[in-house]
């Protein structure tokens, strides 16, 4: 009798490791590549379906706590540790990023990018629109999720334009350098591929100390961006965030608030105004560089910076 439970244990513990079994065709991690894996946890290999990575992380893991994230388009799968906020992995066609200081898979945009990997840390990314492009996320504030298409920081009066005249969605990937506006007629390509709806608008000024952060949207906001459109009453198409300490905010209501101008696509330009009021102007040839400034008050000053996001 003994004998017999003995022999059954043995079969069903074949049995439960003949259960998954990877085909000639799959990465078969071997005990060298599971010692390299302890210092590389993150690197992809094949996969055919959720529940198949999931399976192979389990097997391949160190640790006991880990995280799997398959993409299907390129049947890869990572294995993730807990704060791990890189995923290195390079396909045949180079989309998938591999640079520093994180990567994920290719996306459309940095929104998608969260929606896959929710502790991944703002940084750059390469996003798959006609071709590979790098782009800058920033994860962090409102739930992340946003692709920066302008960033200006004002030293000077006037300041210099000889860049940001120029910039193609192609040189998102210097979108840090503090001199970069995206071309305003890009927007609507970029609008096709990541089908944005949300702007955000961060401004400061260095003279006056007050910051404008706001989050606009709704279908006039995009028709001001992507359209010709000018619209008066920002009435739920405009929250303003908890670090926004701007007089856009304090002495106005939503009804005051203006955004665009007349026959002009806007973002960078009137994104956000009042009428002989404040407002957030910013113009690539440097005549305009305000953030809830009245510039015909005394006082006023060019020195500051804005940056502008979209989701």
């Amino acid at each position: 009798m003994y004998l017999t439970y003995l022999f059954f244990l043995s079969r069903l513990a074949l049995a439960l490791t003949q259960w998954y079994e990877p085909s000639a065709k799959e990465v078969v991690i071997s005990q060298q590549q599971q010692q390299q894996r302890q210092h590389s946890s993150n690197e992809a290999f094949s996969a055919r379906s959720t529940i198949e990575c999931t399976l192979k992380c389990q097997l391949t893991a160190t640790i006991l706590e880990i995280e799997s994230v398959f993409v299907e388009k390129d049947q890869k799968c990572f294995c993730l540790s807990p704060g791990d906020n890189e995923i290195e992995a390079s396909t045949d066609d180079g989309v998938v990023a591999h640079s520093t200081p994180h990567k994920l898979c290719p996306k459309k945009s940095c929104k998608e990018v969260k929606k896959v990997c929710p502790k991944c840390g703002s940084g750059f990314y390469t996003m798959e629109f006609d071709e590979a492009t790098k782009v800058y996320c920033d994860m962090t504030t409102e739930q992340g999720g946003w692709l920066m298409v302008g960033n200006v920081t004002v030293t000077s009066s006037p300041f210099s334009t000889s860049n940001l005249q120029l910039n193609t969605l192609s040189d998102l990937h210097n979108v840090q350098g503090g001199e970069f506006l995206l071309k305003v007629a890009l927007l609507t390509d970029l609008q096709t591929y990541t089908g944005f709806t949300e702007v955000r608008v961060m401004c400061y000024k260095t003279g006056h100390k007050r910051k404008v952060h706001a989050i606009v949207y709704g279908e006039q906001v995009m028709q001001m961006i992507v359209g010709v459109s000018y619209f008066h009453g920002y009435c739920q198409q405009i929250r303003f965030l908890s670090d926004d300490t701007s007089s856009l905010r304090q002495n106005y209501g939503c009804s005051d608030l203006r955004g665009g101008y007349w026959n002009e696509k806007s973002l960078y330009e009137r994104v956000i105004w009042v009428y002989s009021g404040p407002l957030v102007w910013l113009t690539s040839d440097g005549a305009r560089a305000e953030c809830d400034d009245i510039s015909y008050l005394g006082g006023f000053s060019k020195y500051g910076q804005f940056q502008f996001y979209v989701r």
